[in-house]
């Protein structure tokens, strides 16, 4: 049984249409690499963006990076624990995701911590015992002082 030239049309354009769309997909990828590495080499003093997920024109999504106090600075040994704990033990039985205790920074010492120093602090203290994880919100463990 041969194929109809009507059957093979429609797959040569489905064909086209999926390396269309593929293409499509790799330009947005590179456009949203590039964004990624234009806000990590910025130039010293130049404040990065809030994270917030920003609608494209074609309709996709692009999470920017959150706003750092000085950019290229880590925070000081500790701050991040300090941020992590503080931030739990306001939030108590409600526990916060990794996002909202680098959202709840107060001071300028503390907005210097990175999402990745936070989610290090967190599992740091998992595994010491004094942070749990519930569905994606920590909390204290009660009876450590923490």
């Amino acid at each position: 049984m041969s194929d109809t030239p009507e059957l093979v049309d429609l797959i040569d354009r489905l064909r086209a249409a999926l390396a269309a769309e593929y293409r499509r997909g790799q330009a947005d990828a590179a456009q949203r690499i590039m964004e990624v590495a234009r806000a990590e080499v910025s130039p010293l003093g130049v404040q990065k963006p809030e994270t917030t997920t920003a609608t494209r024109p074609n309709g996709s999504h692009v999470e920017q990076p959150r706003q750092r106090t000085s950019s290229g600075q880590r925070a000081p040994r500790g701050v991040p624990d300090a941020l992590v704990a503080r931030v739990l033990r306001e939030r108590g039985s409600r526990g916060a995701g990794s996002t909202e205790i680098a959202a709840a920074a107060e001071s300028e010492v503390e907005k210097m911590v990175s999402i990745s120093g936070i989610r290090f602090a967190l599992d740091r203290g998992r595994t010491a015992g004094k942070y749990r994880n519930d569905r994606g919100l920590w909390f204290l463990v009660e009876g450590k002082n923490n």
